[in-house]
Protein backbone atom coordinates (compact mmCIF):
# COMPACT_ATOMS: atom_id res chain seq x y z
CA UNK A 1 0.00 0.00 0.00
CA UNK A 2 0.76 3.79 -0.21
CA UNK A 3 2.81 5.53 3.04
CA UNK A 4 5.46 5.60 5.19
CA UNK A 5 6.02 2.21 7.10
CA UNK A 6 9.09 -0.28 7.80
CA UNK A 7 7.83 -3.25 5.53
CA UNK A 8 7.09 -1.11 2.12
CA UNK A 9 10.53 0.67 2.92
CA UNK A 10 12.60 -2.74 3.20
CA UNK A 11 10.17 -3.97 0.14
CA UNK A 12 11.55 -0.65 -2.17
CA UNK A 13 15.09 -1.04 -0.98
CA UNK A 14 18.05 -1.26 -3.25
CA UNK A 15 21.49 -1.83 -1.71
CA UNK A 16 24.80 -3.06 -2.80
CA UNK A 17 23.34 -4.09 -5.82
CA UNK A 18 20.35 -6.51 -4.27
CA UNK A 19 16.35 -5.18 -4.86
CA UNK A 20 15.27 -8.21 -2.36
CA UNK A 21 14.94 -7.21 1.03
CA UNK A 22 12.12 -7.31 3.49
CA UNK A 23 11.13 -6.80 6.82
CA UNK A 24 11.89 -10.19 8.82
CA UNK A 25 8.95 -11.26 10.61
CA UNK A 26 8.91 -11.12 14.86
CA UNK A 27 10.34 -14.68 14.91
CA UNK A 28 13.71 -13.61 12.44
CA UNK A 29 14.12 -10.37 14.32
CA UNK A 30 14.48 -12.85 17.77
CA UNK A 31 17.05 -14.24 15.81
CA UNK A 32 19.27 -11.24 14.74
CA UNK A 33 19.16 -10.08 18.44
CA UNK A 34 20.62 -13.39 19.74
CA UNK A 35 23.37 -13.28 17.19
CA UNK A 36 24.01 -8.90 17.27
CA UNK A 37 27.26 -9.47 18.82
CA UNK A 38 28.73 -11.07 15.39
CA UNK A 39 26.21 -8.79 13.08
CA UNK A 40 26.93 -5.67 12.61
CA UNK A 41 24.82 -2.03 12.16
CA UNK A 42 22.62 -2.26 14.92
CA UNK A 43 22.22 0.85 17.09
CA UNK A 44 22.72 -0.20 20.66
CA UNK A 45 21.79 3.10 22.43
CA UNK A 46 19.12 2.88 25.21
CA UNK A 47 15.85 4.04 23.15
CA UNK A 48 17.40 4.09 19.58
CA UNK A 49 17.49 0.03 19.84
CA UNK A 50 13.92 -0.84 18.86
CA UNK A 51 13.23 -2.26 15.99
CA UNK A 52 9.81 -3.43 13.93
CA UNK A 53 8.89 -6.56 12.38
CA UNK A 54 6.37 -7.44 9.77
CA UNK A 55 4.56 -9.77 12.79
CA UNK A 56 1.39 -7.94 13.46
CA UNK A 57 -1.19 -9.03 15.70
CA UNK A 58 -4.93 -6.93 16.82
CA UNK A 59 -3.80 -3.61 14.78
CA UNK A 60 -0.25 -3.74 16.66
CA UNK A 61 3.17 -4.82 15.27
CA UNK A 62 6.06 -7.05 17.36
CA UNK A 63 8.61 -4.72 17.68
CA UNK A 64 12.32 -6.16 19.25
CA UNK A 65 14.51 -4.50 21.79
CA UNK A 66 18.22 -5.09 20.05
CA UNK A 67 20.50 -5.60 23.10
CA UNK A 68 24.07 -7.90 22.28
CA UNK A 69 24.30 -10.54 24.77
CA UNK A 70 20.61 -9.97 26.12
CA UNK A 71 17.66 -12.30 25.33
CA UNK A 72 14.82 -10.12 24.76
CA UNK A 73 11.41 -10.77 23.94
CA UNK A 74 9.12 -9.22 21.17
CA UNK A 75 6.58 -6.69 22.29
CA UNK A 76 3.89 -5.53 20.34
CA UNK A 77 3.81 -2.03 20.45
CA UNK A 78 1.28 0.54 17.98
CA UNK A 79 1.98 0.74 14.40
CA UNK A 80 2.15 4.30 14.30
CA UNK A 81 5.36 4.94 16.38
CA UNK A 82 8.65 5.49 14.82
CA UNK A 83 11.22 2.98 15.01
CA UNK A 84 14.57 1.51 13.52
CA UNK A 85 13.94 -1.10 10.64
CA UNK A 86 16.56 -3.94 9.73
CA UNK A 87 15.88 -4.98 6.77
CA UNK A 88 17.19 -8.79 5.68
CA UNK A 89 17.25 -10.98 2.64
CA UNK A 90 17.37 -14.61 2.25
CA UNK A 91 20.45 -16.26 1.21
Amino acid sequence: GEGIYAAKFCYDLEYNGYSDWFLPSKDELNILNENALYIRGFSYNPGANYYWSSSEYNGMAWMQVITPGFWNNPILYPRDRKMHARCIRYF
